[in-house]
């Protein structure tokens, strides 16, 4: 670790996890790092709690304790936490249709559709055929409307891709359909589990939030884009008809040049700001059973079985078949999060990769699935591995507790894909 490096860096690690200390510095020092925040418990007990670096490219002002970053997509995992309180209060059924708790949704051929699908990103709905502007997001009935009169691009279930925006509306008008105090996502998000637990984390930043709190995001450049993404998948970003164009219309919405980030405005599957330490915190107490907010184990045992179309039955084969264990040793970590500035990928090829770098222990896992027209083949890397599950979901590797939970809004702990920026998901 460079001096430099380690001079940028504040916060506390517990004993047997400074090699977490050691590779975050590295970001600062080999990677380009402007400013970030690492926080990850076990057990329940806070380990790790990390930050450094400055917050604003132009001030120069520092990255502090308690500065807030928008975390894209690890926003999906804070709106799904409102939905499983909603079942343990027993107001959701996941395995029951969307239309018996929201009845204009019965159109265009979704009259079948299951909670489970929509959530499982099973519904054909990645995309809205209207503009998505502030003023639509705004007007949660008139976006109800929308939502419910879009038909999908295929029959709901029998295929799968990534709703990177529109999932959390689906989510949000559903809850608003079952809550019996009618809140929006991000109102009971704060209502009932930020509030309770204490987090500075919002999916809905109020005013009061000055902008001195507020990292500001620096979006990488089209040469980036060109040597961090295949290439394919590069002039696709440039093409605004392309799919993963169009699915990520709404993901700039949060953003707002004269304030940081948007205020009141709700963008459930990309827009939440907070700090690493609260999200952290929020996903220990989902994975330590979440009795703080009167979680049912039901819930969590519904959650955690994979079922659906054959992208979950192929998700399954790859953490259950013996013949191809993904193998790592690392600490008993309930869950992570890393808060980013900066965003990289590593793509050789037609390979896909996913590795947890430097892990609290100093062990890499290597995660290498290559289309070779079979199964996909899973191996491990890494000093001392030993045989643990893993499960594989939008921008995270989760290994099978007790081992290591990440949920991270970079590339800090799991990365996939060349050393380069690329554009922020959502």
């Amino acid at each position: 670790m460079s001096l430099v490096a380690s001079q940028q860096v504040q916060g506390r690690v517990s004993r047997g996890f400074e090699a977490v200390r050691e590779a975050f510095a590295d970001n600062f020092a080999h990677r380009h790092e402007l400013g970030g925040a690492c926080c990850a418990y076990h057990r329940g007990e806070k380990v790790v709690d990390l930050w450094g670096g400055v917050r604003s490219r132009e001030t120069g002002e520092p990255w502090e304790q308690g500065t807030m970053a928008i975390v894209y997509s690890a926003t999906k995992g804070l709106a799904a936490m409102t939905l499983a309180l909603a079942h343990s209060r027993g107001w959701l059924d996941y395995e029951q249709r969307v239309c018996r708790y929201w009845p204009e949704f019965a159109q265009q051929g979704k009259e079948r559709l299951t909670v489970r699908q929509l959530l499982a990103h099973q519904a054909g709905l990645y995309v809205l055929d209207v503009p998505v502007d502030r003023g639509l997001v705004a007007d949660l009935d008139r976006l109800a409307v929308v939502l419910a009169r879009q038909k999908p691009a295929w029959e709901p279930g029998t295929r799968q891709a990534y709703h990177a925006i529109t999932l959390g509306f689906y989510e949000g008008e559903l809850l608003r359909r079952i809550d019996p105090r009618h809140r929006s996502l991000g109102q009971f998000f704060q209502d009932e589990i930020a509030s309770p637990l204490g987090l500075d984390v919002y999916i809905r930043l109020p005013e009061d939030i000055p902008n001195s709190r507020l990292a500001v995001m620096v979006p990488p450049t089209w040469i980036d884009v060109l040597h961090g993404f295949p290439l394919r998948l590069a002039l696709d970003t440039m093409n605004p008809r392309s799919k993963i164009v169009r699915a990520l219309r709404g993901s700039e919405l949060p953003h707002d040049e004269a304030h940081v980030y948007a205020r009141n405005l709700e963008v459930p599957s990309g827009g939440a700001v907070g700090t690493a330490r609260a999200i952290a915190r929020a996903y220990s107490v989902f994975a330590t059973g979440g009795q703080e907010l009167g979680l049912r184990r039901e819930t969590l045992d519904l959650l955690g079985r994979a079922r659906g179309c054959a992208g979950a039955r192929v998700l399954r084969r790859m953490y259950e078949e013996p013949r191809r264990p993904v193998l790592a040793r690392l600490h008993e970590i309930d869950a992570g999060v890393v808060l980013r500035r900066r965003r990289r990928v590593r793509i050789a090829g037609s390979r896909r990769r996913a590795r947890v770098r430097r892990s609290g222990v100093g062990h890499r896992l290597r995660v290498r699935d290559q289309q070779d027209g079979n199964a996909p083949h899973w191996r491990s890397a890494g000093r001392g591995a030993s045989r643990r599950p893993v499960r594989v979901h939008s921008g995270a590797v989760t290994l099978s507790a007790p081992a290591i939970g990440v949920a991270s809004a970079g590339p800090f702990a799991v990365s996939s894909g060349s050393p380069a920026s690329r554009p922020a998901p959502a």
